[in-house]
């Protein structure tokens, strides 16, 4: 069972609060199964007390099962998560966000999925997005080609619920520099290798959506990002080409929308 075995990496700005990181690390003390090995990667200079709170609870409740790894200065998502990739003892590796709350039985029902299917290389669910108006669940295809179907349209994995092998994942140089859209861009890659990516129909994840969360998908600089995601998708899916004229300017007016409008849209389009 020691390929069973699992790393949760985790990566913390300054922007996190403690009430937040609090949240998510009580969810990973919670699991019923619990990780083997946990990595904290602090992405530039953060509060003395998240630090000191961070060190503290890891030491009380997993002993000697982590590791805490710094950026001189804020990195990224990118960056943050291969150098924890790189420092990890386990061939399967959990994503956690500093945000973002874990199911009880988030990791048990993802490791009972890799033992049944051995193929499966990338595993996420579905997430429960929380906000001040509504609650929604965000559904995701389940099977590889419903996967490879959606990608065309939109972001098919729900990336704070995914578990993946770093020996697959190795096959495509691991995440790449896409802001805010880093996971997107690693899911073309692997689906066009036919690395297989299956998604569980339980909700892993519970996110709070507010206006912090909405803001940082409403900057000009993820027009940038969409824009690297649409040539990547005619690069590597040749015939995406006629399609990319239809849906990269409904992306784009999505991108620009207010975020207080795009709060009651946002279960719409995730409904899609």
């Amino acid at each position: 069972m020691n390929e069973y075995k699992f790393t949760v990496i985790l990566s913390i700005y300054y922007k996190t609060t403690l009430d937040e990181i609090k949240r998510a690390l009580l969810s990973l003390k919670n699991q019923k199964l619990k990780p083997n090995e946990i990595i904290v990667v602090f992405d530039g200079p953060c509060s003395l007390r998240v630090i000191f709170y961070v060190q503290f609870f890891l030491k009380i409740f997993f002993f000697d099962k982590f590791v805490i790894l710094k950026n001189k200065f804020n990195q990224g998502i990118a960056i943050s998560y291969n150098l924890a990739i790189k420092h990890s003892k386990y061939n399967l590796i959990a994503i956690q966000d500093s945000d973002d709350i874990s199911l009880p039985n988030r990791f048990l029902l993802q490791i009972r999925t890799f033992i049944k299917n051995k193929k499966i290389s990338v595993l996420g669910g579905y997430i429960l997005e929380k906000s001040l108006y509504n609650s929604f669940l965000k559904k995701v295809p389940t099977d590889f080609l419903s996967i490879k179907k959606k990608i065309f349209f939109k972001n098919p994995i729900n990336h704070p619920t995914v578990m993946f092998k770093k020996n697959q994942l190795k096959k495509v140089n691991f995440y790449s520099h896409c802001e805010r859209m880093e996971d997107y861009h690693l899911w073309i890659r692997l689906i066009s290798k036919n690395i297989i990516i299956n998604n569980i129909p339980h909700v892993l994840v519970s996110s709070i959506i507010n206006d912090q969360f909405l803001k940082r998908r409403s900057s000009l600089n993820i027009l940038f990002s969409e824009l690297k995601i649409q040539f990547l998708l005619m690069k590597k899916f040749r015939i995406y080409i006629p399609a990319f004229f239809l849906i990269f300017p409904i992306k784009i007016l999505y991108h620009l929308t207010p975020k207080n409008i795009k709060s009651f849209i946002r279960p719409l389009i995730n409904s899609f």
